[in-house]
């Protein structure tokens, strides 16, 4: 791991190098307008980015992302002073007049910047609204005892009351000032936690985006790996058709070798029935003329005996 000091090249500008990652910037010496060196890249999710001390996060590298790329061909290169150069890619790069970039966002506070000036003016009203507070109570005191060491004389007693009205008047000033800082602490105060505010929307914006992004991705990883299971199952269910089938038609082969064996055996058993049909016929037809054959013999055996029957009676 890299940590960049930043501040301590005051000289060298950084900007998101690759569009749609927050992560990989690029170093480069800007020296006037339409001229860049650049001398290095680092990926932030490994390096480290220091300026005057304060490390910007990872959480807030979406957000520097976002407010350094302008169009998809526009960037802007920005130094640890704040300094701006807006680049438009393959064509000029010009110095933004008037146009500070606000680190403070990024949780850390350039010297001299306006939020350390706002800082500073914080500080110092508030040590100025001690020091009145610390003068009215001195004034208090010292009203109280002017009042104990003059009652004995009325003269006196009124040069109290006088000094006593001028140092009322000293404090209602000094109150009326103490009210003045006030008011403005609580501006500066309730600018401040606005500030805060818009921060933490931006870290809950940031941290519903992550969550979004994490349950999409556990989304899409349930959805690859039903859809590996089901293309697993679609193998499977291949293998065990293509040998269901296989088996099909092996059964289909032996049972047309069988059947193709029975109708073989079948032919030759009716080429022997038909044979010993025709024998059969021919034995019938012969038997038929060798009986016919008998019936005419018989008959004429018939008559000659009946031939011979009259003649012996004779």
């Amino acid at each position: 791991m890299v940590v960049y000091n930043l501040d301590e090249t005051p000289d060298v500008f950084i900007t998101p190098i690759y569009m749609n990652n927050e992560f990989v910037y690029e170093m480069a010496f800007v020296e006037g307008e339409e001229n860049i060196k650049r001398i290095r890249s680092t990926d932030l999710r490994t390096d480290k980015l220091m300026i005057y001390g304060s490390e910007v996060k990872q959480s807030m590298l979406k957000r520097l992302y976002e407010s350094l790329i302008i169009k998809p061909k526009t960037v802007i290169f920005v130094n640890c002073n704040c300094a701006c150069y807006v680049v438009v890619v393959g064509k000029v790069y010009k110095p933004i007049y008037n146009v500070i970039f606000d680190w403070y966002s990024f949780g850390v506070i350039v010297p001299n910047s306006v939020n350390d000036l706002l800082t500073k003016q914080v500080e110092k009203l508030e040590k100025a609204v001690e020091n009145s507070k610390q003068q009215s109570e001195l004034a208090k005191i010292e009203v109280e005892s002017t009042k104990a060491s003059h009652k004995a004389s009325n003269d006196e007693v009124n040069e109290l009351k006088k000094v006593q009205n001028e140092l009322g008047l000293k404090v209602q000033k000094a109150y009326e000032k103490v009210a003045l800082t006030d008011f403005e602490v609580e501006l500066y105060k309730i600018e401040l936690e606005s500030c805060k505010k818009e921060l933490d929307d931006v870290l809950d914006d940031l941290c519903c985006c992550k969550d979004e992004k994490a349950t999409k991705e556990v989304e899409m990883n349930t959805v690859r790996d039903r859809l590996l299971d089901e293309l697993c199952n679609s193998k499977e269910e291949k293998i065990n058709m293509e040998k269901e089938l296989q088996n099909k038609h092996d059964q289909i082969s032996s049972i047309n070798s069988s059947l193709h064996t029975k109708n073989r055996e079948l032919e030759m058993k009716l080429k022997s029935l038909e044979d010993k049909h025709s024998l059969i016929q021919f034995e019938l037809h012969s038997t038929k003329d060798q009986q016919e054959t008998l019936s005419k013999n018989l008959k004429e055996l018939e008559e000659t005996l009946s031939s011979s029957e009259i003649k012996v009676e004779k």
